[in-house]
């Protein structure tokens, strides 16, 4: 990161880097920081990535609010990166799911089983979806 021969896009997937690594020690506050770094000084992939994760990062802190209002800013703000677009449709439909707000997580996950065109995604896409249904059908969260 200190190194002065390192361009914004080193510096952005360094900080993407990072952010995984806080991820994985459960350090919300630190992935949250260095993906806001990679979203404030890059327009690429990891921009779009790291909206995302920042996403998750509520998610993961059960901030339902902010998790939903984060992947709402991912899908509007990542331009044609349909993965991470995709990928924020997903989440909401786990904070919907969280919130026991079925018909919004089905509405959701139905979305991404007819229109994504990554079948890795599609798939599970259809497996929360039938998850979704099932904890509909029995009255669990899960």
């Amino acid at each position: 990161m200190s190194n002065a021969a390192a361009n914004q896009d080193d510096q952005s997937f360094a900080e993407t880097v990072l952010g995984y690594a806080a991820q994985a020690e459960n350090k919300f506050e630190n992935s949250i920081a260095s993906f806001s770094k990679v979203v404030v000084n890059n327009q690429s992939s990891l921009a779009a990535e790291a909206r995302h994760q920042l996403a998750m990062n509520a998610f993961k802190l059960g901030n339902w609010d902010a998790a939903e209002k984060a992947a709402l800013a991912s899908i509007e703000n990542s331009g044609s990166y349909e993965f991470w677009i995709t990928r924020s449709y997903m989440l909401l439909g786990d904070i919907f799911l969280e919130q026991k707000d079925f018909f919004n997580a089905k509405a959701t996950l139905k979305s991404v089983v007819e229109n994504c065109s990554i079948a890795e995604l599609k798939l599970e896409a259809s497996e929360k979806l039938k998850a979704v249904e099932l904890a509909e059908k029995t009255g669990l969260k899960k």
